[in-house]
């Protein structure tokens, strides 16, 4: 027996041959579920210039950092007031990057419009957000599509001591990836969205 799922979105799964009531001995497959879109690079956060007043319906997509500091503001105020509020609160504090005001609506889940200020450097992700109002001091970097995930498995008994050998399947084919095996660990980096194929010789 051997754990398949990791809890953070990894899964080892053997392969089921033609027939489908047979496991392939010697060919496993990991997985790691993608946690979000791919960023776009024309999301406003992205192109805007330094001291922009934000974009409406954008978020800071937070994919560094949560925001550090998080305020309510008047709720009897005009959209345009609140947003105001919120950029100069970013504007007079030199450690603020970007920030990000959660407005009022049927799905956002606030009763006031509330502001949250990203440290610099820890603001990195723009996202399209019809519940919020964002702005940053300067565009914020785009992150890769694709970060590796190292996960780490138990392999089976039968595989100690061969030969271990890991492609990615990606759309433009497999690609030799690193897969580091010591006895019965296995140490696997996977990128989110693609299937690592691991198989013993």
């Amino acid at each position: 027996m051997i754990p398949i799922v990791n809890g953070k979105g990894g899964a080892l799964l053997p392969l089921v041959e033609a027939g489908g009531d047979t496991l392939a001995p010697w060919t496993l497959h990991a997985y790691q579920r993608s946690m979000g879109a791919v960023p776009d690079p024309t999301c406003p956060l992205f192109v805007l210039g330094e001291a922009t007043m934000g974009a409406d319906n954008t978020a800071v997509g937070n994919w560094d950092a949560a925001a550090v500091w998080w305020t309510e503001l008047d709720p009897s105020l005009p959209i345009q007031a609140v947003v105001a509020q919120c950029n100069a609160s970013c504007g007079q504090n030199a450690s603020c990057g970007a920030w990000d005001l959660i407005k009022v609506t049927p799905s956002s889940g606030k009763t006031k419009p509330t502001c949250g200020l990203f440290a610099l450097g820890a603001a990195a992700g723009c996202m399209r957000d019809p519940n919020q109002f964002s702005g940053a001091k300067a565009p914020l970097p785009v992150p890769p599509p694709h970060q590796p995930v190292e996960q780490q498995w138990v392999l089976p008994l039968s595989w100690v001591g061969r030969a271990l050998g890991a492609v990615s399947l990606t759309p433009d084919g497999e690609i030799i990836t690193e897969a580091i095996a010591q006895g019965r660990q296995l140490r696997v980096n996977v990128t989110p969205g693609y299937a690592v194929r691991l198989t013993a010789n």
